[in-house]
């Protein structure tokens, strides 16, 4: 079993079931040390709006949520999130002093912000305030503007 760390899109539960209908969601935690930005479009599936992706900044702080996920989820979500992502592991911090190690996926060709659509944005904003996030950045995401 590994343990995926979701901070886009994936944070939609309904998403990742229809993605990874096996996965099972352990909780929620944040990635230290970087930043929520949209780097990338996706003008298939977001009207050209910008996608999450993870940049490195010390002190900074990217809540998401974690799930469990076997090989045959995992090798699914590989092929969702594409060629323009890349796997990488880090350190997950759950709370109480506790980290688990978790796989995420960031941008590999990082272009300067790019606005997401309100649609996309509202995936992540819903699944933040569902989850209840830290209210900093809850307001962080409040803050985003969108291209409508």
């Amino acid at each position: 079993m590994n343990y995926y760390f979701a901070y886009g899109s994936n944070i939609n539960e309904q998403q990742m079931r229809k993605r990874c209908p096996e996965s099972k969601l352990f909780g929620k935690g944040f990635l230290c040390d970087y930043q929520l930005d949209f780097t990338i479009s996706d003008p298939e599936r977001w009207g050209g709006g910008g996608c999450a992706d993870v940049v490195s900044m010390p002190g900074g702080k990217v809540w998401g949520l974690i799930y469990e996920m076997g090989d045959k989820d995992e090798i699914s979500l590989d092929n969702a999130e594409g060629s323009r992502y890349r796997k990488i592991y880090k350190e997950i911090d759950i709370g109480n002093g506790k980290k688990i190690k978790a796989f995420l996926y960031e941008v590999i060709d990082k272009a300067p912000f790019k606005k997401p659509s309100n649609k996309y944005l509202r995936n992540i904003k819903n699944g933040a305030l569902e989850h209840k996030f830290n209210e900093e950045y809850i307001n962080f995401l409040l803050e985003i503007d969108t291209i409508d």
